[in-house]
């Protein structure tokens, strides 16, 4: 089985270095950053299973760092700061971590939390390199934004990943317009029901489904979509 990847990013080259070695030898695969503008360059060519991240980065907060992550790959994140202003911490919890952890910090309780992190993720996951072979025609890597249809290469947006990762993990049930809009764009406003529309109308062109009536992305009108085809261990 490959090694779990975990993308560490801190301007404080001890704290780095102390994480990169435990991490290591716990059996990860450490992605190691001192600012956001580095991370970013590091998970275009190198997808993680988790982040963690400082709040105070030079440049680039840990929050908009968060945000920006997302773009590439739906990931959990851990927010590591010396902060522990309540109104903060909210935010992050509420807006762009899924835990939130103070520095100084017991490298033992980063362990548990990012054990009880993974241990959610036993499911199909964006950031997977695995294959998931959905029947004879298509094939889906969330990883590399790809599908095989009938044996040919085709590239998603990231956007399409994101759309097409919620439909398979709904695991054939309905996905509602609303939901597909704020994981597809990422909780930013800047997609619509008609933005929606065509992406799907794209989607459904790339994997080849323009049968009538289709196999893998059924219309529900009125309410959203689902994956006609369940994955096993989709949840």
């Amino acid at each position: 089985m490959a090694k779990q990847r975990i993308l560490v990013v801190d301007d404080d080259e001890t704290i780095l270095n102390s994480l990169r070695l435990s991490l290591t030898n716990d059996g990860f695969e450490v992605i190691a950053a001192h600012s956001g503008s580095e991370a970013l360059s590091k998970v275009e060519r190198t997808l993680p299973q988790l982040a963690i991240l400082d709040l105070m980065l030079p440049g680039m907060s840990g929050f908009e760092l968060s945000k920006r992550l997302q773009r590439y790959i739906e990931i959990p994140v851990i927010m590591l700061t010396a902060v522990t202003d309540e109104e903060t911490v909210v935010q992050g919890l509420e807006q762009y971590a899924d835990d939130y952890i103070n520095k100084p910090f017991r490298y033992a309780e980063l362990r548990a939390r990012i054990n009880r992190i993974l241990s959610r993720a036993n499911e199909v996951s964006l950031s997977s390199s695995d294959d998931i072979v959905v029947d004879n025609n298509l094939t889906i890597n969330f990883a590399r934004h790809a599908v095989v249809v009938s044996e040919r290469n085709v590239h998603l947006s990231p956007i399409e990943s994101r759309l097409l990762y919620c439909l398979v993990k709904g695991g054939g049930r309905v996905v509602s317009n609303e939901s597909l809009l704020r994981r597809g764009w990422n909780y930013q406003d800047d997609g619509d029901i008609e933005s929606l529309w065509v992406r799907m109308s794209s989607l459904r062109r790339k994997l080849g489904d323009i049968e009538e009536p289709p196999r893998y992305i059924i219309t529900e009108r009125g309410v959203g979509y689902r994956f006609g085809v369940p994955i096993v261990g989709a949840k």
